[in-house]
């Protein structure tokens, strides 16, 4: 048996341990998952760590964090690709539903127009993604095991970390689509 000092202790260090999946540093480069997409704009943009935290104005060793946790805000990639001369776009992927002898195409801004009217939210991608399924906000509320106040607060925030991108692509089977666009070059 254990005394409760030396228990308390050993919880308090397994909290402490990263969850199973995290990203591990490797030969130079980060193994990760959800951030793989930042990893890869990292590396054709000659970034470093230090270069994004000085970006979104961090410590080298919280930005670290990010891949050891694999996982960021979706608010702070934005502005990473902001500072770096492009647009940041994510959006789902959906299966489209069936029609008998027709395939069809609608343009994406037309929902945007469609749907709830705003168009600068950050997580229009997600207001669009759950309009397309045909799904109500409750049902996808429940599909990810969160509460309809809990998927309100990533809208009331106007942002969302990319765990949760991902999460929702798996529970859904969607694709998580990421853009980086160049911005172009205004003229004076």
């Amino acid at each position: 048996l254990l005394s409760k000092d030396l228990e308390k202790n050993l919880l308090y260090m397994e909290k402490r341990v990263l969850a199973e999946g995290a990203g591990r540093y490797e030969n130079g480069q980060w193994n990760v998952k959800n951030l793989k997409f930042l990893t890869e704009f990292m590396k054709k943009m000659g970034l470093t760590t230090g270069d994004l935290a000085r970006v979104v104005g961090l410590m080298r060793a919280s930005v670290t964090r990010w891949f050891m946790v694999d996982d960021t805000s979706y608010s702070k990639v934005e502005m990473i690709a902001n500072h770096y001369g492009y647009e940041f776009y994510v959006h789902y992927e959906i299966p489209d539903v069936p029609i008998e002898r027709t395939k069809l195409s609608i343009d994406q801004a037309l929902y945007v127009l469609g749907e709830v009217g705003k168009l600068d939210s950050r997580l229009n991608f997600l207001r669009l993604a759950i309009y397309q399924a045909g799904i109500t906000k409750s049902d996808f509320a429940k599909k990810l095991g969160l509460s309809r106040m809990g998927l309100n607060l990533w809208f009331q925030k106007d942002d969302i970390t990319f765990r949760y991108i991902y999460e929702i692509a798996e529970k859904m089977d969607w694709t998580v689509n990421i853009q980086f666009k160049l911005k172009e070059k205004k003229e004076y």
